[in-house]
């Protein structure tokens, strides 16, 4: 038997809050290869593209268990050509994981949207379009 639990808009809203803080001054890494099966699992051949940094404040309140990430620095200089398929986000020290997700372009449905297209090519500038998380 299975029972489902859910939580209140404002509990989820909570949630979102207590992630968006942990990602203040931290930073977004973009892979390419096959993503790990989880963001506690090792990387795998996958390689570094690009690296951007989140604002001091990442994400405003969440609303309806939803954090839509504040603008995200450039990566001004792409690391290596590849194609994008995956990010992982990180804690200030850019050593801890928080979260992990699929990359796409505007219409894919994920949840970062990519503004100059899934495939990089190195020394050219990064732009992360929109991220937004729901818990």
């Amino acid at each position: 038997m299975t029972t489902e639990v859910t939580i209140t808009v404002d509990a989820r809203n909570a949630q979102a809050d207590a992630l968006a803080r942990k990602l203040d001054d931290g930073s977004v890494k973009i892979y390419d290869g096959t993503p790990p099966a989880n963001v506690d699992a090792a990387l795998s051949g996958n390689t570094l593209l690009a690296t951007n940094e989140l604002s001091a404040t990442s994400a405003p309140a969440a609303s309806a268990g939803a954090i839509t990430f504040n603008t995200i620095s450039d990566d001004v200089s792409i690391d290596t050509d590849g194609t994008a398929s995956f990010y992982r986000s990180y804690e200030t020290d850019g050593v801890t994981a928080v979260t992990q997700g699929s990359v796409g372009t505007t219409g894919s449905g994920e949840s970062m949207i990519i503004a100059t297209g899934l495939v990089l090519v190195e020394a050219e500038v990064f732009e992360i379009a929109s991220w937004v998380h729901t818990v």
